[in-house]
């Protein structure tokens, strides 16, 4: 990147299940996108999911869909 010719952006990556979004994800990503100039958000595999809590209610499209 050239600082001449480019503007610098702060990036930011929050990631989660948001399996049944509720109140709590969409205050998360929003606090999270006041600190920077750019946002990434990442929704977890299926298969981490399951590792972690048992089995998703919703499929990975359907969790991308929404947030």
């Amino acid at each position: 990147m050239n600082p001449e010719t480019e503007e610098a952006h702060e990036r930011s990556y929050i990631d989660g299940a948001f399996d049944l979004v509720h109140c709590g994800h969409f205050n998360a990503i929003r606090q999270a996108a006041l600190i920077s100039d750019v946002l990434v958000v990442g929704v977890n595999s299926q298969a981490g999911i399951t590792a972690v809590k048992g089995p998703p209610v919703l499929n990975s499209g359907e969790r991308a869909a929404i947030i």
